[in-house]
């Protein structure tokens, strides 16, 4: 893990020294990219001024991940911001030297980011949330606020190795809980609409879950748009989809996530 964290660089240098960070997502997921720079300036880290931030984002496309990794690495960069499991892993098989910093990331253990939460070890810190646990809650959140519903379609990434590896624990909260819960996996967020598309065709759900997803979370207002589209009362992840005009909406706050970010 991580000891020397940009903080307490800090400390050991004058506040004007120059910082560079990388910051290596799938798209530019526009109030996380707000709370970590906000974060930077709490810190005495204005851009432009004592601070550069090298931005690198996939769209969606997994497969760039790698070369834009291999692109930060060469920068040379302090340390490097990730979003999301597919970006950490794309940093972590590109350098072994720089230090990592999730915010956030889903089940770092469970999908071999990190060995243990207790002893990590590696370059990799940062903050992680409980993907799987808060979707069973969700669950239960959404049979309370539409009594008399039996299923509940759950939406998930597909390139997303946490949602691949909790799908069995949220349909099995599911039965728990006397409800269907069928899951429907998108290929990516370009893949949304076809995905919309097989939940009302083939389920014909009462409601919806939107697994935690960094994706997702940057198209949330197209997410919004279907689940309105497609008359399912829906919840999501955290604030920013019920802002966006989503229902419901429980979890962990993904700003102030992103904001702590920047004390790594």
């Amino acid at each position: 893990m991580l000891l020397a964290t940009l903080s307490r660089r800090a400390s050991a240098q004058p506040i004007g020294r120059p910082v560079r960070l990388g910051y290596l997502a799938p798209f530019a997921t526009d109030h996380l990219i707000e709370a970590f720079e906000r974060g930077m300036r709490d810190f005495g880290y204005i851009g432009g001024q004592n601070l550069t931030i090298d931005y690198r984002f996939s769209e969606g496309r997994k497969e760039q991940m790698p070369a834009l990794a291999s692109e930060l690495v060469d920068l040379n960069p302090d340390a490097v911001v990730t979003v999301g499991n597919v970006a950490i892993m794309a940093m972590q098989r590109a350098t072994t030297r720089l230090p990592l910093i999730a915010a956030p990331v889903g089940d770092p253990v469970g999908t071999g980011l990190v060995p243990s939460l207790a002893h990590p070890g590696g370059n990799l810190t940062g903050v992680s949330i409980m993907a799987v646990e808060l979707a069973e809650k969700r669950l239960e959140l959404l049979r309370e606020t539409i009594p008399g519903i039996r299923t509940v379609a759950v939406l998930g990434n597909a390139t997303n190795p946490s949602t691949v590896r909790g799908r069995d624990g949220v349909i099995a909260a599911g039965t728990a809980l006397g409800l269907k819960a069928p899951l429907v996996l998108a290929d990516g967020a370009h893949d949304l609409g076809a995905a919309f598309d097989t939940i009302a065709r083939d389920h014909h759900p009462d409601a919806l879950l939107v697994l935690t997803d960094a994706e997702f979370d940057a198209v949330r207002h197209e997410v919004v748009r279907l689940a309105a589209q497609h008359r399912l009362p829906a919840i999501y992840e955290h604030r920013a989809f019920a802002a966006a005009g989503g229902l419901l909406s429980y979890g962990a706050d993904i700003d102030r996530m992103s904001y702590r970010a920047a004390s790594y």
